[in-house]
């Protein structure tokens, strides 16, 4: 029997975060699932026009049907959040690496969207691997949210459990430490 299957992406490099964590972390989550797990990443250029359609590359790549949905994104702050909410309406005043801003991103589903998963059993999960791990309730209106709204608008549609987790930069911890709370994270999410 084939182990459950994670799709997870974090993002390349943006503005002054020149080796983003996120995209470190996918790809090792990846090589180093937990066990019983099997993981398929990819990495999302920091652009509004690419990043859904390799978002929909990397699920499309998958060897078969996800279990759970995970992406990552890096934050200023120095802890780990899920977030809970994702806003159709985003900053039109931050622009991508291509120059690229969010207004008149085209959604699949017009609306705002929230997480109705239970994130009380992820948050512990991390808790109990050293993170200090909270709810959010916003995804900060950047790329981050973009594809968050993706990741709820696809986990809805097939029924399964999807989030968006922020992770704090490497400067307040280093990936040593990030890594085993992302595989706590990773193994708790697929039995959601």
């Amino acid at each position: 029997m084939e182990p459950p299957l994670l799709i997870v992406t974090g993002f390349g490099p943006f503005e002054d975060v020149v080796d983003n964590p996120t995209a470190r972390l996918a790809l090792e989550l990846e090589r180093r699932p937990p066990e019983g797990l099997q993981v398929h990443a990819g990495v999302l250029p920091v652009s509004f026009e690419r990043a859904p359609d390799a978002w929909d590359e990397v699920l499309a790549r998958g060897p078969r049907p996800p279990r759970a949905l995970l992406s990552l994104g890096v934050q200023k702050e120095p802890d780990f959040r899920i977030e809970r909410r994702a806003r159709v309406g985003t900053d039109g005043q931050r622009t991508d690496n291509d120059g690229g801003v969010a207004r008149g991103a085209r959604y699949r589903v017009p609306r705002d969207l929230e997480n109705d998963l239970d994130l009380e059993p992820l948050l512990e999960a991390m808790r109990a691997a050293g993170a200090r791990a909270q709810e959010s309730g916003d995804a900060g209106g950047y790329l981050c949210e973009r594809i968050h709204h993706r990741v709820l608008a696809e986990s809805q549609a097939r029924g399964i459990p999807g989030i968006f987790l922020h992770t704090p930069p490497e400067e307040a911890f280093s990936f040593e430490f990030q890594f085993p709370i992302l595989q706590a994270l990773a193994a708790r999410l697929v039995r959601s």
